[in-house]
């Protein structure tokens, strides 16, 4: 393969010299060759001024990247920015960047990298102490989408550490872009930003001890798709979706707290597991499911929750045993659960459709009554008609002898009737009556 090598464009590459201008020499050299490779060997190369990239389908190829931002270990090619400017500035197409390290000194203004055309590539890159954003993507109005990041780390940025933003107007043109591993550690602001771009893929993204949230989606951004973050540490929270974003999935959240990610937008959904393995779910929008199947590896039989296609019926069957299960709503904390329909109503069987369930009490003395002789007073049960079914008991009296009946009389009205059959005479006393009247 033939390439350019920066040091045979008069880059130093000791960390002193401005190796700026040979950088760019040897991109513009890159530019009449077939390959339009430029390779940088292992060096500090100290810049006064950006780089830029103009050269369409150019590859830069560094002796490696660095997982630190700070000491020992820094990237065998390293690009060390001094000044206020974009340190490497991709305004063509079809870049691919490899291997490198792009570093700032103290005082630096600008970003690290900023990808201002379409179909760019970033492979083994770490950008650190960047005055701005670390990794910026859609600067401009122009087309910037389909851009590709693989294994990229964005660490001790003084703003984001990637912000990606379409700065024109009307459809965003920074979208449908891909991650395959992403480290952002420590940057001033958010780890990473999204802002009016849309639908692009993030897979194996880690964001820890970002001044502001690890991930945060803004009002105009859609369509973004998260497998398998993992955020902890970060100031302001770990993940935030903004009122207006929509659209966004995000898959596998592993961090321990239920509310890890805070979702003020529309049709959002969010599934996974967290360290206490608790399955979260959230989602504001439709979720459709044809069948759910509910179902645990030591007995036999499913679950399965559908819907009937002829009468709509929303329909929970037990399957694949011949044994039996109960439908339980409980509690394990101290609270009650409570089962609530709010509008048709309850049918056990093939019986009859029960709508309400109307419950009324009254503190009420029984008289002294004779064999057979009976006492009747009325209840007030409010939303009770005529032909409700009503039953009756009343509470801290011996009703072992007592025939106790129920009958709606009128509206909002329940008679109940005590009937002495213990064959002598009784004085039942005082109790509280209990009316339940079932509405059909």
């Amino acid at each position: 393969m033939s390439f350019e090598n920066v040091k045979d464009h008069g880059a130093v590459g000791d960390g002193v010299a401005d190796d700026a201008s040979a950088i760019n020499n040897a991109i513009g050299a890159a530019s009449t060759s077939d390959a339009r490779v430029v390779l940088f060997p292992a060096g500090t190369y100290l810049i006064k001024s950006s780089i830029n990239v103009n050269v369409f389908g150019l590859k830069i190829i560094g002796a490696g990247h660095s997982s630190n931002y700070s000491g020992i270990l820094l990237g065998r090619t390293r690009i060390l920015k001094d000044g206020n400017f974009d340190g490497i500035r991709v305004t063509v197409g079809s870049v691919e960047i490899e291997g490198i390290h792009v570093d700032g000194k103290s005082g630096n203004g600008g970003d690290g990298i900023s990808i201002e055309e379409t179909r760019c590539v970033l492979t083994d890159v770490t950008i650190s102490n960047q005055g701005n954003d670390g990794l910026r993507i859609g600067k401009n109005s122009n087309n910037n989408n389909l851009w590709r990041l693989y294994n990229v780390l964005c660490l001790n940025n003084s703003k984001h550490g990637i912000f990606i933003h379409d700065d024109g107007a009307g459809l965003p043109n920074a979208n449908t872009g891909v991650v395959v591993g992403l480290d952002l550690r420590d940057n001033t602001v958010d780890g990473l930003r999204l802002d009016n771009c849309i639908d692009n893929q993030f897979f194996g993204l880690h964001a820890a001890g970002n001044g502001g949230y690890g991930i945060k989606i803004t009002g105009n951004s859609e369509g973004h798709n998260f497998f398998f973050p993992y955020l902890e540490n970060n100031t302001l929270g770990n993940g935030i979706m903004e009122n207006g974003s929509r659209d966004n999935l995000v898959f596998g959240v592993r961090r321990a707290a239920d509310d890890d990610w805070t979702d003020n937008g529309d049709d959002n959904f969010i599934l996974g597991r967290n360290r206490s393995h608790n399955l979260m779910f959230h989602g504001k929008g439709n979720i459709s499911f044809k069948d759910l199947h509910i179902t645990h590896e030591v007995v036999s039989g499913l679950w399965k929750l559908h819907q009937d296609s002829s009468t709509r019926s929303l329909q929970l069957d037990l399957v694949g045993t011949n044994g039996n299960g109960d439908v339980e709503i409980v509690t394990s904390g101290t609270g009650t659960t409570n089962l609530n329909i709010k509008d048709g109503g309850l049918k056990i069987g093939d019986g009859s459709l029960i709508k309400k369930y109307l419950i009324a009490t009254k503190a009420y003395n029984i008289p002294s009554l004779s064999h057979e002789q009976v006492n009747h007073t009325t209840v007030t049960v409010n939303g009770v008609a005529v032909g409700d079914l009503a039953l009756a008991t009343i509470s801290s009296i011996t009703t072992q002898n007592i025939l106790i009946n129920a009958h709606v009389e009128s509206a909002n009205t329940v008679r109940v009737i005590f009937r002495n059959v213990s064959g002598s005479t009784i004085n039942p006393g005082s109790g509280t009556i209990r009316v339940g009247v079932l509405k059909h």
